[in-house]
C-alpha cells in the first residue's frame, strides 16, 4: 500500500528536480523536433501519465480494503466480539468488512469511528466496488471513448492510434485520486489513534483464547495497554531468538 501511496504523490506532485530535467529534454529537442511533434509527444505523455495514475489508484483503493479487512480480524481479538458465545474466527474472517468494522467498534460508535467508516463506505461506493466489480460506468480495466458528449463506449484494447485517440480517458481522474488518498490517510490517521494498532503494525501473535482477551481488554481500562503491548513484544523477541 505505501508503494502506491508514494508512487502516486510522485506522479500528481513532481519535485523540482523531475520538472527541471522536463524542461531540459523539451530544450534539447527543440531545435530537431517540428512544433507539432513537441506538442503531440507532450499530450502522449500527459495521457500516459493520467493512465498510470489513474491504474495505480486502483490498485491503492482495491489493496486498500483487504488491508483493511486484515486489520479487522486481528483486532477483533482486543474486543468484547471475541469474547461472545457465538464468536467464530472462522466465520468472522468470511464477513464483510461492514459487518467487520461494526463488531469491533459496536454501536455507539464514537466521532473517530463514525467518520472513518464513512469514508471507508464513500470509497468502497464511490470507487472500489464500480472499479473492480463493474457498474456505474466505469470499467475496472482499459479506457473508454467519449465519442459525444455524454455518451461513451467501452474500448477493449488499443490497436493503434486513431482519431478517437484524444478521446480516450483514464479510469480515474487526478482529482478523483487525490480525493482517494486524502480518504485513505484520513482513515490511517484514526487507525494509528486505536490502543493496539500498534500491536497489529509490530506483526506480534494475536491470541484469541479468552484470557487473553479479557486481559487486553482490562489493560485497555486501566491505560495500561502500551506497556503490555511491549512486554509481549520483548517476550515474543526473546522467543524468537532463544537458541
Amino acid at each position: 500500500m505505501d508503494y502506491f501511496i508514494h508512487k502516486l504523490h510522485a506522479l500528481i506532485h513532481p519535485t523540482g528536480t523531475e520538472l527541471i530535467e522536463e524542461r531540459t529534454v523539451q530544450e534539447a529537442g527543440a531545435s530537431s523536433a517540428s512544433a507539432i511533434y513537441r506538442v503531440l509527444e507532450r499530450i502522449q505523455r500527459e495521457k500516459d501519465l493520467a493512465h498510470e495514475v489513474s491504474h495505480c489508484g486502483i490498485a491503492l483503493v482495491g489493496g486498500y480494503f483487504a488491508l483493511v479487512q486484515y486489520r479487522l480480524v486481528l483486532l477483533s481479538a482486543f474486543t468484547s466480539a471475541a469474547l461472545r458465545s457465538s464468536f467464530s474466527l472462522e466465520e468472522f474472517r468470511k464477513g464483510t468488512w461492514r459487518n467487520q468494522f461494526d463488531s469491533v467498534f459496536p454501536a455507539p460508535q464514537d466521532r473517530g469511528a463514525l467518520r472513518a467508516k464513512k469514508q471507508l463506505v464513500t470509497l468502497s461506493n464511490d470507487y472500489r466496488n464500480p472499479l473492480l466489480h463493474g457498474g456505474d460506468g466505469r470499467p475496472s480495466e482499459g479506457t473508454f471513448v467519449e465519442w459525444s458528449p455524454g455518451y461513451k463506449v467501452l474500448v477493449g484494447s488499443e490497436k493503434g492510434v486513431t482519431d478517437q485517440y484524444m478521446l480516450w480517458m483514464p479510469s480515474l481522474t487526478e482529482v478523483q485520486v487525490t480525493e482517494i488518498l486524502e480518504s485513505i490517510e484520513s482513515i490511517e490517521g484514526w487507525f494509528r489513534t486505536l490502543p493496539y494498532f500498534d500491536w497489529v503494525q509490530r506483526g506480534l501473535p494475536v491470541n484469541f483464547h479468552r484470557e487473553s482477551v479479557s486481559a487486553a481488554i482490562d489493560h485497555v481500562a486501566h491505560g495500561t495497554h502500551d506497556e503490555h503491548t511491549n512486554r509481549t513484544e520483548a517476550q515474543y523477541e526473546r522467543t524468537l531468538n532463544h537458541d
